[in-house]
């Protein structure tokens, strides 16, 4: 008997701590309790822990309002509970509670029961994945997706060593370089500018400090334009020359890497046989 009435006082002790019950409340400037607790998985069903969510909880009051922003962190079972009592002055006239993911290392596919304005109590579920770049696909995917269709080039071993390279156009001009012809059509050398390897007045001068605005619009394609060059260039004697501002087309050394490189022996192939001028084409060498 004396069991017996030691359980009855615990039951009575627990009952008003509970937030699946409906709270007390109503009246004239009362409190309400608020209780949610969000539940937060992959796509495979596997609990995901460690995210942050945010619960925002609004009464409203004839007299005055009540409110609070709740924040918490997933538990290793994926889930956080967030509780908070509100007062209200005058009369109670609703209320509405919103759940949400906090956190941009995730994007959330689906969601569900995160809003309520009929129920004190919200049980909001969501279903994220990791992404932490924001472009909506799975971190976990990309690099396996990427390896699974990326294209592969084979080269063939009589390709004069042509080859796709990276087109640095924004900003990085250490691969730049000049080829220069005669008005007669005689290629005389190919240059790569940030060297400056004695044009007279300075190619790399004119180059960036203006130049390269023009390049901008002017630069290798299908019909590439040339520069006219009026000074003396590396070997030659003063006079007109037209120079084709390029980057080094499959040269045998990274940009940077303490190796000279030196186009001036490939087949420019990126030039797709359109000659730059009477006489000039991509033979010229």
């Amino acid at each position: 008997m004396k069991k017996i009435f030691c359980y009855i006082l615990l039951a009575i002790f627990l009952a008003p701590v509970s937030g699946h019950t409906e709270p007390p409340g109503g009246g004239y400037n009362g409190w309400r309790f608020f209780f949610a607790s969000f539940s937060v998985f992959n796509p495979a069903a596997n609990p995901v822990s460690g995210v942050n969510v945010k619960l925002f909880v609004h009464i409203y009051g004839t007299e005055g309002d009540g409110y609070a922003i709740l924040y918490g962190i997933t538990n290793s079972e994926g889930w956080v509970n967030l509780s908070t009592t509100l007062y209200y002055q005058g009369y109670e006239e609703g209320h509405y509670m919103l759940a949400y993911i906090n956190d941009d290392r995730y994007t959330v596919l689906s969601s569900s029961n995160t809003y309520t304005t009929t129920s004190y109590n919200l049980y909001p579920d969501f279903e994220v994945i990791l992404d932490l770049d924001q472009n909506g696909i799975n971190d976990n995917w990309e690099l396996p997706l990427a390896e699974k269709f990326c294209p592969s080039l084979k080269l063939h071993s009589q390709d004069h060593g042509v080859s796709p390279e990276p087109v640095e156009i924004m900003g990085d001009f250490y691969g730049v370089w000049a080829r220069v012809w005669t008005l007669g059509g005689t290629c005389i050398g190919d240059w790569r500018v940030v060297d400056d390897p004695g044009f007279d007045p300075s190619l790399a001068d004119i180059f960036y400090n203006g130049i390269y605005y023009w390049c901008l619009g002017h630069w290798e394609g299908d019909n590439p334009t040339v520069y006219r060059y009026i000074g003396t260039p590396p070997g030659g004697g003063y006079g007109v020359y037209l120079t084709l501002f390029h980057f080094d087309w499959a040269g045998p050394e990274e940009f940077g890497q303490g190796g000279q490189d030196d186009p001036a022996g490939w087949v420019n192939v990126y030039l797709n046989g359109n000659s730059i001028g009477p006489g000039y084409g991509p033979g010229a060498n």
